[in-house]
């Protein structure tokens, strides 16, 4: 079940923390399946929860930049954002079958852009730095992200979504599943 809800916002805190620091950021207390990442009406999970956050007046932005503290949103109910049939269906299982057993999953957050790298881009270049490759790190990811997805999950990556053009996202998938579980058939 990729959606998985919860709503412990310590939970939350620690597990992004480790991929921003100490820049403000706002974490929606779900994780989802990247079809369900925008709406039929053509909306994506964060300009929903930044309009929901914006008209309840849940949190003041400006506070949270200068702060740099961190919100957290229950996230919207399911109906808000069922799985929306995408052009590009490379992760329906029907197109790729290994997605009916080893269903993607995404944990979203708004950040503020400071103009500088993420820090989880640091942290994974540092570890391919120092030891050849990020496994260290992104254990710990994985670790931290047990409260809202139980083992056997596990973090593939890291990386900013853009609803204009969802295709990288869905590259990030579809190319692990070439190198890493086809490989192994």
């Amino acid at each position: 079940n990729p959606m998985r809800h919860s709503t412990d916002k310590d939970a939350f805190y620690q597990l992004i923390h480790k991929l921003v620091g100490n820049n403000p950021t706002i974490t929606i207390g779900a994780s989802f399946h990247p079809y369900q990442l925008v709406n039929a009406a053509g909306k994506d999970i964060w300009e929903m929860t930044y309009e929901i956050i914006e008209s309840n007046k849940y949190c003041d932005y400006d506070q949270l930049i200068a702060e740099k503290s961190f919100f957290h949103m229950n996230p919207p109910g399911p109906q808000t954002f069922p799985i929306v049939k995408w052009d590009d269906k490379r992760l329906y299982h029907e197109v790729n079958p290994e997605f009916g057993r080893l269903v993607p999953f995404v944990i979203p957050y708004l950040t503020f852009d400071d103009g500088t790298q993420p820090l989880w881009l640091d942290k994974l270049h540092e570890g391919i730095k120092e030891k050849g490759n990020a496994q260290e790190y992104v254990t710990e990811i994985n670790t931290a992200s047990r409260f809202i997805m139980p083992e056997p999950t596990f973090i593939i990556g890291f990386d900013e979504f853009h609803a204009h053009n969802p295709r990288p996202l869905v590259n990030n998938f579809v190319n692990f599943l070439d190198r890493h579980v086809r490989q192994l058939e």
